[in-house]
């Protein structure tokens, strides 16, 4: 958790001078995928929010890693879209806690607990569509009440 969290605010303060008097845009890891990420998906980009912090969860096994990972890259977000930096944080939120259903960390430790020792296979193949599924849906909630 320490590591992904130190991960987490070298990303979020790449590209900032020694001071942190100026960033500069083009080296800051959050801009560079905001800007991307805006880019691609243009007035679509409310709808990936979810399954964005989905995505950090699955692969850390933790929501408030992802969070962190991803949280800055919504702030430089809301300035390249114009839209409410509450709802993109929120669409983060509710995502990253929709991928501990999937997270591979999460269903290594319950399967002991519950009997299930060698299903996590099984389990996986269940999950990570279920998640995707739900993190796409509470993105379209979030793209059109935006």
């Amino acid at each position: 958790m320490g590591l992904f969290g130190a991960m987490g605010q070298m990303i979020t303060y790449s590209g900032y001078a020694d001071n942190f008097t100026r960033m500069e845009q083009a080296c800051n890891i959050p801009w560079i995928l905001a800007h991307g990420l805006q880019i691609y998906t243009g007035t679509f980009y409310p709808l990936f929010i979810p399954l964005l912090g989905w995505v950090g969860t699955f692969l850390t096994g933790y929501g408030v890693a992802s969070l962190m990972l991803f949280g800055k890259l919504q702030v430089q977000a809301v300035a390249l879209l114009g839209v409410s930096a509450t709802w993109l944080a929120a669409g983060l939120a509710v995502g990253a806690s929709i991928g501990s259903i999937s997270s591979p960390f999460k269903i290594a430790i319950a399967t002991p607990m519950c009997g299930a020792i060698g299903q996590e296979g099984a389990i996986l193949r269940w999950t990570i569509p279920l998640g995707i599924a739900a993190s796409l849906l509470i993105g379209l909630i979030l793209w059109g009440g935006l």
